[in-house]
């Protein structure tokens, strides 16, 4: 069973009344930071190797994995593959641990952190240095390449539809009705699978066409709107 040592040590604080602090870096910032440090041809290659590490370890046998030196092992050879994911998936979160444990209230903390942060972070308590937290929090602007690729599904359809245009307004607007029925059916067809309100399967058919031609919205986040609307999350929808 996964985060069973993170688990127990939330109920062991609440047992014996101490504080609870998160001291790890944002999720979302760990993973956009990678993201947008890796350059193109990275991407697939970086899916492509966790692929194939973790294409022997059976499922049940997988928690020995991760407390074995064959995980170790992984972290060292992504290292060498690819020094950006390292540094931004294991070193800089060491630093930012580091600095929330530096900059603690408490004389005394019990820390639980990943198998793969260990040493780090006991090698830079020795060291005694202090990091630039908000550096390390900040995310990295897109790359020009990332937004000429987002900029290039959209602008093909555009294209396309204008061609169609050209053909003939009667064409043109069949061919813009046949690619929003397709594009608004398939996306109301899976949000169905949530088993939402019929208004958020409505704005999926609405609105998928609108968030295809945007590079930052998607139909995601006018469903997810739409269905914050009728029903109001609630502690138990997380």
């Amino acid at each position: 069973m996964f985060h069973v040592p993170l688990i127990q040590a939330l109920e062991s604080a609440e047992d014996v009344g101490a504080d609870i602090q998160l001291i790890d870096r944002d999720i979302q910032v760990t993973f956009k930071r990678m993201w947008r440090h890796l350059s193109f041809t990275q991407k697939p290659k970086l899916i492509m190797t966790f692929f194939s590490e973790f294409e022997d370890v059976e499922t049940e046998r997988l928690e020995d994995f991760l407390e074995s030196d064959s995980f170790d092992n992984v972290f060292i050879q992504l290292s060498k593959k690819f020094p950006t994911i390292y540094n931004d998936m294991i070193t800089e979160r060491d630093k930012v641990m580091v600095t929330n444990l530096q900059n603690s209230k408490y004389d005394v903390n019990v820390v639980v952190v990943g198998k793969a942060h260990i040493n780090g972070i006991k090698a830079k308590l020795k060291e005694e240095k202090s990091y630039d937290i908000s550096e390390l929090t900040s995310i990295p602007s897109k790359k020009l390449s990332s937004k000429l690729i987002e900029l290039i599904f959209p602008l093909t359809i555009i294209l396309l539809l204008a061609v169609s245009f050209f053909s003939g307004v009667q064409v043109g607007f069949h061919q813009l009705l046949k690619w929003w029925v397709w594009n608004g059916g398939l996306a109301a067809i899976f949000t169905c699978f949530a088993l939402p309100s019929p208004l958020t399967i409505l704005t999926s058919l609405i609105m998928a066409p609108v968030g295809a031609l945007s590079p930052v919205l998607s139909v995601g986040v006018f469903s997810a709107l739409a269905e914050a609307t009728v029903k109001k999350p609630t502690v138990r929808d997380f």
